[in-house]
């Protein structure tokens, strides 16, 4: 999967590698014995996930996969629903996958948390619709579990800021946005362009300010965060310096 990503970003990769790579997934995926436990079944949706990113799918692993959704977790719809996305599948066929009735909650997957769940599905819906309505709710819940920079774990931070950069990348504007925010007493500009699509602002906080208004001139969704830092007010008088010997 690495390899295949370093491939699409320019990097030069040793072809054979990457050839034999496939040859023994595809091997390791084919001996599996049915029936598969949940951590099989979440090995080979991410089979069919890595191979699919890297342009060789395997449609009878996808085949064997669909015919079972009531097996899969979340995460493991997530995982197949993007090979399927990669494979050219029809859309509609890949929705129902997804929006098929949650499985029984089942043993959590290796190194599985909240955020990587989050981030697969949000890496299936930036395929489907980039700017839709899920993929926004996605994204808000994703930043939301972030804590201090990161999500938890390394599984978290990886996955969570692929499918933050995939949503972003997919449904970053074509054209400049340029807008405001308001303030209870100013009005801050901004502009955003395909080439510049990131603004910070640092501004004091007064407490007339409880209610901020951003609009902008752009079609696409815009993603904000808020981060409020605060500290009580100095004391008025100085502390005592204490002898302690």
């Amino acid at each position: 999967l690495i390899l295949a990503l370093a491939a699409q970003s320019g990097a030069e990769v040793n072809t054979n590698r990457v050839a034999r790579l496939h040859s023994w997934l595809n091997e390791q995926w084919k001996q599996d014995a049915a029936p598969y436990p949940p951590e099989v079944l979440h090995e080979r949706c991410l089979t069919a996930f890595a191979l699919a990113t890297a342009g060789a799918p395997e449609p009878a692993l996808h085949e064997s996969l669909v015919a079972e959704p009531d097996l899969l977790s979340p995460e493991d719809r997530a995982l197949l629903a993007v090979a399927l996305l990669e494979s050219k599948t029809p859309p509609d066929q890949v929705r129902s996958l997804l929006d098929a009735p949650a499985p029984k909650p089942g043993q959590a997957a290796r190194f599985g948390n909240n955020a990587r769940e989050l981030a697969l599905q949000l890496l299936a819906q930036s395929r489907l619709n980039p700017g839709g309505p899920e993929s926004q709710r996605l994204t808000r819940k994703l930043v939301a579990t972030q804590r201090h920079g990161h999500w938890n774990t390394t599984q978290g931070n990886a996955w969570a800021l692929w499918a933050l950069a995939e949503v972003s990348h997919a449904s970053t504007a074509t054209s400049a946005i340029r807008g405001e925010i308001q303030f209870h007493d100013r009005t801050v500009p901004f502009f955003l362009s395909p080439t510049s699509p990131v603004m910070v602002l640092d501004s004091p906080l007064s407490t007339n300010d409880a209610h901020l208004k951003l609009s902008h001139s752009g079609t696409a969704p815009i993603l904000a965060q808020i981060d409020v830092t605060a500290r009580p007010p100095a004391s008025p008088v100085p502390t005592q310096a204490v002898d302690r010997g």
